[in-house]
């Protein structure tokens, strides 16, 4: 026999043992998937929450997903973790698409896969309200843009913490991003940490003009201008937000210009009905002018005032129900409800914090004759160091159980009656 037959003899009989081996290998991986599948059955006959159905295992995953304030991109927790435990599990969480409405990024990298993973994860919210938390020194990354324009459209709440950075020349690169979300906004929250202006007024009212459906605002880090460039006024339109209920204005880390309440020059809000103010550095004339214009059903107002003439501003606010007062205006407010029945007539709760310099003993005696002449429901005196004589104690005790008032004396987490 020639070499060459010898040699196509041999390769034929290579060709035929490959086949086999391919047949075999087709043969096992369908053994290996028969095999899958009756595990899968046995884990579901085993398992009792598979023969729930779904409908059910869906509402127990909403449950569990339920006890996570804010779901993070994590796979200990829900609803990443649901992913990881079985295929059954799997399918029925990337079918609910309430499961991933709500998402919290602590920090967004460069990275790929993280970003990817995050777009994954709205998009499975499909057409459903998304609420989005972004927090850090987000200024950073890069892929803030895709994320927010795949959010935009169905961006119902948004929180942003950001930490910027005091060597940073600009303000907040990422502005313009926010400003091409907010349409669809009902709910805003910004915090901003840092020990520059960045983040202004004027930068505040463009936001809320881009966000005409919002209901609820909370701000905190807003400077009434930047360090480099001073604000014009001018420059800031008039807006009136129809649909605003709640508004909280937290302060400036720069004391010098604190701005909390500076945005209200410029906002009419008619159906603002909760105003939380950190501190009240506007004019009595000029919060005057904003109650009148707007109007508002207001029924909770919470300030920090050191300024006793801003306390006359009440008077057109007739519709409050709850009042938290703190600062040196504290004693003016006190006196006007002891002594005019007309002032603020629809009272029910009303909380006080003593400002840390003031005598505590001539308060305690407008607060006595405040609840014997006032119908309240609730009255809280929150203190941080002083505490009050026993007899003090005594007559708000025998108020509180004569007049039927929910009274709270001390801090926050601890009452002294």
């Amino acid at each position: 026999m020639s070499q060459a037959s010898v040699v196509a003899e041999l390769r034929e009989e290579i060709d035929g043992i490959s086949a086999a081996i391919k047949v075999q290998k087709q043969i096992l991986r369908s053994l290996e998937e028969q095999q899958s599948q009756a595990r899968r059955r046995l884990n579901s006959a085993l398992d009792p929450i598979a023969r729930l159905p779904t409908e059910l295992q869906s509402e127990i995953f909403m449950l569990c997903a339920a006890n996570v304030s804010q779901p993070t991109v994590d796979f200990d927790e829900p609803p990443l973790v649901f992913l990881v435990v079985c295929h059954l599990w799997n399918d029925i969480a990337i079918s609910i698409p309430r499961l991933w409405t709500r998402l919290r990024i602590d920090s967004l990298p460069h990275k790929d896969p993280f970003a990817e993973l995050c777009l994954t994860w709205i998009k499975r919210a499909k057409h459903m309200p998304l609420s989005l938390s972004l927090r850090g020194p987000l200024h950073r990354s890069q892929n803030m843009k895709p994320l927010l324009d795949a959010c935009a459209p169905h961006l119902h709440e948004l929180s942003l913490e950001a930490t910027l950075e005091t060597s940073q020349v600009e303000p907040y690169p990422q502005f313009d991003l926010l400003n091409r979300t907010a349409h669809n906004l009902k709910k805003l929250t910004i915090k901003i940490h840092t020990t520059r202006n960045w983040f202004t007024s004027e930068h505040c009212m463009e936001l809320l003009c881009n966000a005409p459906a919002l209901a609820e605002c909370h701000t905190e880090g807003i400077a009434r201008y930047t360090i480099m460039y001073p604000l014009s006024t001018g420059s800031i339109c008039p807006l009136t937000l129809p649909f605003l209920q709640t508004l909280r204005l937290g302060h400036s880390l720069h004391s010098e210009q604190r701005s909390t309440t500076f945005v209200l020059n410029f906002l009419t809000l008619p159906a603002l009905q909760n105003l939380l103010l950190t501190t009240l550095d506007i004019t009595s004339t000029d919060f005057k002018a904003f109650v009148t214009r707007s109007s508002p059903p207001l029924r909770t107002l919470e300030i920090n005032s050191h300024n006793p003439e801003n306390v006359a501003s009440f008077i057109a606010i007739p519709s409050i129900v709850d009042l938290s007062v703190a600062g040196h205006a504290l004693a003016t407010v006190l006196e006007m409800l002891a002594n005019d029945q007309t002032f603020l007539p629809n009272l029910r709760h009303l909380s006080v914090c003593p400002a840390s310099s003031m005598r505590i003993h001539p308060l305690c005696d407008l607060i006595l004759r405040l609840l014997g002449s006032r119908s309240l429901e609730s009255f809280k005196l929150i203190l941080l160091k002083i505490v009050p004589d026993d007899d003090v104690l005594l007559a708000l005790r025998a108020v509180a159980e004569s007049n039927g008032i929910d009274i709270h004396v001390g801090p926050l987490d601890k009452t002294l009656i």
